[in-house]
């Protein structure tokens, strides 16, 4: 998928984590982004944050 500026935040966050693991990179969204995703951006935060799951 490629990234735009047409793409919604969670087009955006998918889009992130697929071109992450595509070079071995295990992560997810977390916080502010992910509070604006739940609430469908009724809570709107502009902070993508993303978590390595690699210990």
């Amino acid at each position: 998928m490629k990234i735009s500026n047409e793409m919604s935040r969670k087009q955006f966050a998918a889009a992130v984590v697929s071109q992450l693991e595509k070079h071995g990179i295990s992560c997810v969204l977390v916080g502010g982004a992910c509070v604006s995703i739940y609430t469908g951006e009724k809570l709107e935060q502009f902070l993508a944050q993303y978590r390595n799951l690699r210990k």
